[in-house]
């Protein structure tokens, strides 16, 4: 279906030996019929047919693989073919799920309680596929980091996949993520803890609409900041500073508004995924994180990702929260880093003095 576009996205990602159906805000189209809008979640059973020689990996538990056999035209052998059968047993939005068809390298064990399962494509050539294994494997340690961060992991299984066709991005598909090839060194790690973080921050606690992206990936990137901080590479206090500092006033950066990218017309898919999304996104969460203190910040972020479990969340939501959590009122702060096209003053009020 590559010749196909939904929502002026021409989506589809296959190659001769592999596909990967990942994409954001749409993928689901291409392959199931599907209101594809993040508020409507649904639990989903996943079942794809495919020559025999090729693996299947989906969101969720795998529950079955059934070889069979099709009956060639006149002379020709019959086919093996392969139906693979998996669950999802959480709700989840059409865009997270998904579904990988190829050679994979795939391992597999328990993090605590929480089972995973890991994927490489045997596309790789044979140092990438080892390097991207030891990076798939690293999973289990950082969602053990992150549950210590966040508490409870909110779903019942997790892992990766790492495909070999030419995607530029990875993406939070629920409790498997997918990854390009990375390499090595501390920005791949990094890209895994964006991509785990989301699964409490976009995943579990989902988008009420796409307005509220900030949410998801503005804490998605807080947490790679927050990984290096636990390491003593710097601290998140810092990157906030150096950003703020380095970026002057005027600069582009700071002229999109981080509560409504879409607002100022230029196209809303691209702009729901602009740098001042992320950028801002988590220099807005360290900001509240020094306004509010240590304990409220986290007791924030806790309660946030506890209390609307398997659910949604707006900014107007989530400010009600901060602001119940913390006793204050962050009318201005939130103004000035979410609703402000516009540099915020360097204030203690905007988390920065």
């Amino acid at each position: 279906p590559d010749r196909y576009s939904y929502a002026g996205e021409p989506n589809w990602l296959a190659g001769d030996n592999e596909v990967v159906a990942m994409n954001q805000p749409h993928m689901a189209p291409w392959w199931f019929p599907a209101n594809d809008h993040p508020l409507d979640k649904a639990t989903m059973r996943i079942s794809i047919t495919v020559p025999a020689k090729y693996d299947v990996v989906a969101n969720g538990h795998r529950v079955r693989r059934t070889v069979h056999k099709s009956k060639g035209p006149g002379k020709r052998p019959a086919k093996r073919w392969a139906t693979t059968t998996w669950r999802a047993e959480e709700p989840m939005a059409p865009y997270l799920a998904f579904f990988a068809a190829g050679r994979y390298r795939i391992a597999s064990g328990k993090q605590g309680d929480t089972p995973w399962l890991i994927a490489v494509s045997r596309n790789l050539p044979p140092a990438a596929r080892d390097s991207a294994m030891a990076l798939m494997r690293r999973t289990p340690a950082v969602l053990g980091w992150l549950q210590r961060q966040l508490g409870p992991y909110p779903f019942s299984t997790t892992g990766g996949l790492t495909t070999s066709l030419p995607v530029t991005f990875a993406l939070e598909n629920q409790t498997r993520p997918t990854y390009p090839y990375l390499g090595r060194g501390p920005e791949a790690v990094r890209t895994v803890v964006h991509e785990l973080a989301h699964q409490w921050f976009g995943d579990s606690v989902g988008l009420a609409s796409w307005s509220d992206i900030w949410l998801s990936e503005g804490a998605a990137t807080f947490f790679e900041w927050r990984w290096d901080e636990s390491r003593a590479t710097t601290t998140a206090a810092r990157r906030l500073r150096s950003a703020y500092d380095r970026i002057a006033v005027g600069d582009p950066f700071w002229v999109g508004l981080v509560a409504d990218p879409c607002a100022t017309g230029q196209g809303c898919v691209n702009r729901i995924f602009a740098t001042f999304v992320y950028e801002r996104g988590a220099m807005t969460f360290q900001a509240l994180r020094n306004r509010i203190g240590e304990d409220a910040f986290w007791t924030l972020l806790r309660r946030w990702v506890t209390e609307r479990r398997g659910g949604h969340g707006t900014t107007a939501e989530f400010e009600a929260l901060a602001e119940e959590v913390s006793g204050l009122d962050l009318d201005g702060f939130f103004d000035a880093w979410l609703r402000s096209g516009a540099k915020p003053a360097d204030t203690v009020e905007n988390g920065l003095g």
